[in-house]
């Protein structure tokens, strides 16, 4: 069965046709070894080795590194082939493998040691470190020799921190404060190296020198971090990205199987100062906690993510917190009372930012009468020294983990090695966590003591956690595993894989014979793109299509991403499919509906879309100014599309019937349909990446 073709050789581009119909190749197709991925601007593409950004987590390795492919956080031999731990379990000996820069000299163990030592190189390990590292010292070149503070079976996975990377001293020296800020004046020592950096975008290639380099199974990484939403979704439809950040704005147009969602493992708290001051008694800490607003759906101080004895921490231990007003003054009534004073003083808090505390100042203010003097620093290390000199009441914090295990939060308030021991004193705390650190092969008892540290911490009052941080989502193509680290949520390019994006036919059909031969390269095209779909095996290329599954096509080829709108249809129901659809299209001024009577706005998504809205549609699409040269057609000359098509006339999108006409009021199939989008598309350098016929 076959149709009529002359609306379709309207379009200028029907003279491609003889060379897009080759037939598509029968050779085996190479397997595709470049990822592309689109960031979020905020996210980091730092390439020193002290900074925490996907660039540097895949160009450098530490001793050990992190195994993806474990929910626990174990750790795998990384530049270390292998170590010896002491009796004691607080001496950690590494053996270097054969390992080397990107340049060709050995990473030698000297490396570690001036590596570790420029976060401060005037300080001892312990101080400048937020790890439990007291000395390394290279005993040869081979042989690093680490000694912490205590024991503990975590004590390996801090290791693993990419904050412990390697730097080759002579290099670094010779380049000076340039060091680490571009390509050229990095060495690495990681699976990749970076080679481009500029406009926002970072390329990495994969290091031949890599020891496991053989392993390696993407040889480039291109990384964007400059994409608007619309650029990204269109370049995610059509395959020219295999990643992007997820944003509301546009990521409902998408196959939600592409979505990947990982829970935040960065705490938001506001931290007490119960080392002096009014908040020094642990009753009025205690009203500050119960009175701030709670978010539902908070537990604890470990956020998710965390690896516990089996699966997630936070989930396998929940400890629910709430607010109680009237448990809250009762606790301020006798702490005032232990302090012999008749009402709270002034409490100051100090923030780099402006925004995580105020709705508890504002509890605070209501419920209890304080005086919250809000005292704003000049960035986060100012504000940790406020903390370290003791001058605060209350601090905001954000805690990301610098390990994984729910030791490196508790950890920070002992008052040995803590990164806050001197917000918080407590010896029988510090008991329970030396405690902790000495129960070895007993995972589930582990747990259990980290559980009553953690409530320890909570019935102090020491945080008050203030919000779960929203998930990291992100969209993925089906054929991608970027080997991510769940609880830091990085990509680990060595352990990555991409496998031959599977192609869609319109021989898979089962009406494909229906399929007239001009459309067939796009119909295809467009499948591929995700730009349409067939339903139950059939395409039916002679159907009608609607109003609302015309705009869905122009919408997924854009990639447009807006979806407000100043104009409301009242028959577009906010339930519908095409919903999101309709609105993107109308707040880019691509479709605008009619009123009734009565004044209401219209969209009629379930008409059959006729070929004047077409031509109205691919004018505003191609934003093409009106025109009034290159005639008309007789049978539009008082059509309200008459503009419109003119415009298109004028421009060679369409030439009109053999009779001259151009029937504005007659209906496009799905084929024809196809064959539009395709060459509107076209018309705009819309890049077909995955054109089988290429």
């Amino acid at each position: 069965m076959s149709i009529k073709t002359p609306f379709v050789s309207l379009l200028a581009c029907l003279t491609l046709l003889t060379s897009m119909l080759v037939p598509p190749a029968t050779a085996a197709v190479p397997p595709d070894t470049t990822l592309r991925l689109s960031l979020s601007s905020t996210t980091g593409l730092g390439l020193h080795p002290h900074t925490e950004s996907v660039v540097a987590h895949n160009a450098y390795e530490g001793l050990v590194r992190y195994n993806p492919r474990d929910p626990q956080g174990g750790v795998l031999p990384g530049t270390a082939s292998s170590w010896n731990i002491s009796d004691d379990g607080k001496t950690y000996t590494f053996h270097l493998r054969d390992a080397f820069w990107s340049d060709g000299s050995p990473v030698k163990a000297q490396d570690f040691v001036y590596g570790w030592h420029q976060w401060n190189p005037h300080l001892p390990l312990p101080q400048i470190s937020m790890f439990d590292i007291n000395t390394a010292t290279a005993l040869d070149e081979k042989t690093l020799q680490v000694t912490f503070v205590r024991q503990g079976d975590d004590l390996i996975r801090e290791v693993a921190s990419d904050y412990l990377q390697p730097i080759q001293q002579t290099f670094a020296e010779a380049k000076g404060e340039l060091f680490g800020s571009t390509a050229a004046t990095s060495l690495f020592n990681g699976p990749f190296v970076a080679r481009d950096v500029e406009k926002g975008t970072v390329v990495l290639e994969k290091n031949l020198k890599y020891w496991d380099a053989a392993n390696v199974k993407i040889e480039k990484v291109v990384l964007y971090n400059a994409l608007d939403d619309s650029t990204s979704a269109r370049m995610l439809s059509n395959g020219e990205l295999d990643q992007a950040e997820f944003a509301q704005t546009y990521g409902r147009f998408f196959d939600m199987s592409l979505l990947h969602s990982l829970n935040n493992s960065t705490g938001n708290y506001l931290e007490l100062n119960a080392q002096s001051g009014p908040t020094a008694n642990v009753h009025i800490r205690r009203a500050l906690l119960l009175s701030a607003p709670l978010s539902s759906g908070l537990h604890g101080f470990i956020p998710y993510s965390i690896a516990g004895a089996k699966g997630e921490y936070r989930t396998s231990n929940p400890i629910p917190l709430a607010e109680d007003l009237t448990k809250a003054k009762q606790e301020l009534q006798q702490g005032l009372a232990e302090l012999h004073l008749s009402e709270l003083p002034p409490l100051t808090l100090i923030s780099e930012e402006s925004s995580s505390y105020l709705n508890a100042v504002a509890a605070w203010e209501q419920g209890l009468g304080a005086n919250i003097q809000v005292q704003t620093t000049t960035s986060f290390e100012d504000k940790l020294q406020q903390i370290s000199k003791g001058n605060f009441s209350i601090a905001t914090m954000n805690w990301g983990p610098d390990f994984n295990d729910p030791m490196t939060f508790l950890g920070l308030y002992h008052s040995g090695y803590g990164y806050y021991q001197n917000v918080w004193h407590d010896p029988s705390y510090d008991a329970l966590l030396d405690d902790i650190n000495a129960t070895h092969n007993n995972p589930t008892l582990r747990e259990q003591k980290i559980r009553t540290a953690e409530q320890a911490v909570l019935d102090n009052a020491v945080i008050i956690p203030l919000k779960n941080f929203r998930p990291y989502e992100q969209l993925i193509q089906p054929y991608v595993d970027l080997g991510i680290t769940v609880w830091n949520r990085l990509p680990n390019f060595a352990f990555a894989t991409k496998t031959t994006r599977p192609m869609l036919h319109v021989s898979d059909f089962h009406d494909a014979a229906d399929i007239p031969d001009y459309a067939r390269p796009s119909i295809e095209k467009m499948m591929n793109a995700d730009v349409l779909k067939g339903s139950g095996g059939l395409y039916d290329p002679n159907g009608q299509v609607t109003r609302e599954q015309f705009v869905k096509m122009i919408v997924k080829g854009m990639g447009i991403s807006t979806t407000t709108s100043p104009v409301k249809f009242q028959d577009v129901d906010s339930d519908s499919w095409s919903y999101d659809y309709i609105y993107a299209a109308a707040s880019s001024n691509i479709v605008h509906g009619s009123q009734n009577a009565g004044g209401a706005w219209l969209f009629k998504p379930t008409d059959p879309v006729t070929r004047a809205e077409i031509a109205t549609m691919i004018v505003h699409v191609l934003k093409l100014p009106a025109s009034g040269t290159g005639g008309t057609f007789p049978d539009v000359a008082n059509h309200w599309g008459k503009v419109a098509i003119q415009t298109a006339k004028a421009n060679g999108l369409f030439n009109g019937y053999e009779d001259g006409s151009f029937r504005p009021d007659n209906n496009a199939t799905r084929a024809e349909a196809a064959k539009i989008i395709d060459n509107t598309l076209s018309k705009l350098a819309w890049p077909h990446v995955y054109d089988v016929h290429q």
